[in-house]
């Protein structure tokens, strides 16, 4: 059985589709459980969610106009459903999130098995160290035999042609 690697394209459509639904259908729910940012900062708009970016904005740059310790709770939530998410639906028996499912790609080991829960918390860890330098660990996608990213390789990984959802 031949197994067809798949493209840098559709690796980041996955990502970008899962990115969306994240955050799109988290941070409006997060910032009502957690409360306002700052007193005059109105609630979030829920078609865009734009106040988890203004927060995680804050956050990074160390404005000191807002409430560090809501802002550092939500930026630790938030974090914490991303990596749940991923290392959740990569490890099920479909290896994929949903971005992944609906372009037809999913993760598996070297022999073409599907991952464990341990592994998938391993390559979700090390996704960090493709993203951190500008995301070059990604573009060994575009030079490498079997299009691997860097976090492919520290975990032993591959991104596979599946079927598709759709």
């Amino acid at each position: 059985m031949r197994i067809y690697y798949e493209i840098f394209i559709k690796r980041a459509l996955a990502f970008a589709v899962d990115f969306f639904l994240l955050f799109r259908l988290t941070s409006p729910a997060l910032h009502l459980a957690i409360g306002s940012f700052r007193t005059d900062e109105k609630m979030p708009d829920i078609q865009t969610g734009v106040n988890y970016y203004t927060s995680l904005e804050r956050f990074i740059r160390g404005v000191r106009d807002f409430d560090a310790v809501h802002t550092s709770a939500h930026f630790f939530i938030m974090t914490s459903i991303v990596l749940l998410y991923f290392v959740i639906l990569e490890c099920a028996p479909w290896g994929a999130t949903i971005g992944k499912l609906a372009l037809g790609i999913r993760v598996v080991d070297e022999r073409g098995r599907r991952i464990g829960f341990f592994r998938s918390l391993l390559y979700s860890l090390s996704t960090f160290l493709s993203i951190l330098p500008a995301g070059m660990g990604f573009l060994t996608i575009l030079v490498t035999r079997n299009e691997q990213a860097l976090h492919d390789f520290l975990c032993r990984c591959r991104v596979v042609v599946s079927r598709p959802l759709f």
